[in-house]
């Protein structure tokens, strides 16, 4: 694990401080440097307390940093996130509620579950595609670019990269299905601006125009009535000149 990670733990609060950044390590760190500095200032500046009071006052610090530093020595694999083991329990909830399609429940636990442990990389990558498929695609390569970031993330490689793939396919998805409606409309006001020509028959007339060329139910200009009269007046004319 190395030696800097150790190192950490032996001042109380710092490993919550640096790996987590939680405002409760700084807290700590605070109050035992207040405490420390006020021992060392009474026993070798001001000499306010008593002798037995002062061991006492030495036992009690003594003990409690003891205490901080098992604590932290114990919790120092899930602070530096090297091996990568954390409680299994949220991130086993957390799945059920995926598995059930309860995003919201889902998101709520993986959330809490980062926040607590913000080196889990299978939570991270778990709440990247529940991002996914919820359509908060920026959201999900976040998730991706901050688990990235750890050691142990290794393990995770291609798991990490086909999220990528199936991130970068819903977006050329979502990009396809935005353009279609577009083409649609351009078509169809294309269509308003420039209707279709009437349908034309073979000889060149257009088609609600009836064509009686070569038609024998149409009436030679001889048979109308009118021209039957005509004729029938010359006859008549001829006969009398006869």
């Amino acid at each position: 694990m190395g030696v800097s990670p150790w190192i950490t733990c032996l001042w109380p609060g710092l490993p919550r401080l640096w790996y987590r950044g939680q405002v409760s390590g700084l807290v700590s760190a605070v109050l035992f440097a207040v405490w420390l500095n006020g021992a060392l200032a009474d026993t070798f500046l001001l000499a306010g307390l008593q002798p037995m009071a002062q061991a006492a006052n030495w036992s009690v610090l003594t003990l409690v940093w003891l205490a901080c530093v098992h604590r932290g020595a114990s919790r120092l694999s899930q602070f530096h996130g090297v091996a990568g083991h954390f409680d299994n329990e949220p991130l086993l909830r957390a799945q059920e509620e995926y598995v059930k399609g309860h995003w919201f429940e889902a998101e709520s636990l993986l959330l809490r579950l980062i926040r607590d442990e913000p080196s889990d990389v299978e939570g991270r990558l778990l709440l990247a595609t529940l991002y996914r498929h919820t359509a908060r695609l920026d959201l999900a390569l976040t998730q991706l670019d901050q688990a990235a970031r750890y050691p142990h993330a290794q393990r995770w490689t291609w798991e990490i990269h086909q999220e990528r793939v199936w991130i970068q396919r819903a977006k050329d998805q979502g990009a396809s299905q935005a353009e279609e409606p577009m083409t649609q409309s351009d078509s169809s006001s294309t269509t308003q601006e420039n209707p279709p020509a009437a349908p034309t028959n073979d000889s060149g007339d257009e088609a609600g125009e009836p064509d009686h060329r070569g038609d024998s139910s149409a009436p030679a200009p001889g048979d109308t009535p009118e021209a039957q009269f005509e004729v029938s007046q010359g006859n008549g004319g001829l006969s009398k000149a006869a």
